[in-house]
């Protein structure tokens, strides 16, 4: 028996491309809320970042679905990425957020939500066919 003790190497992930842009996004948001006071921190903040999770365990659900149950995955998940936009415009309008990091968290959730859509156009066409 050997004494070697190392790790095991760590799993595989697949790459998934909009899991990925909410995974940066959750980041981004995570990082952002270190520079924040407390209240908005835990107010405002708080809730964008329970819906990013929640996307992100939508988007991963949609992934290994079967195809007939993803559309209603997906709708929940365009109706979550709508109420974090509304959010963070809630909070630039309020100055938590500054308008540079607004932009850039509303162009990624633009992304995210052409990639949503066109994830539920594909769909819709697969099941025409």
């Amino acid at each position: 028996m050997s004494n070697f003790t190392s790790k095991p190497p760590p799993p595989q992930q697949i790459s998934i491309p909009i899991v990925e842009h909410i995974t940066r996004l959750y980041s981004e948001i995570y990082q952002f809320g270190k520079k924040i006071p407390k209240r908005d921190r835990f107010g405002l903040l708080a809730r964008i970042e329970n819906y990013c999770l929640a996307c992100l365990e939508l988007s991963l659900e949609a992934t290994f679905t079967k195809s007939q149950n993803k559309s209603f995955i997906l709708d929940k998940l365009q109706i979550k990425i709508e109420i974090i936009k509304r959010l963070a415009r809630l909070g630039w309008n309020l100055k938590i957020i500054e308008q540079a990091k607004y932009l850039e968290l509303e162009t990624r959730l633009q992304t995210i939500s052409k990639m949503t859509t066109g994830w539920l156009k594909y769909l819709d066409q697969k099941s025409r066919n």
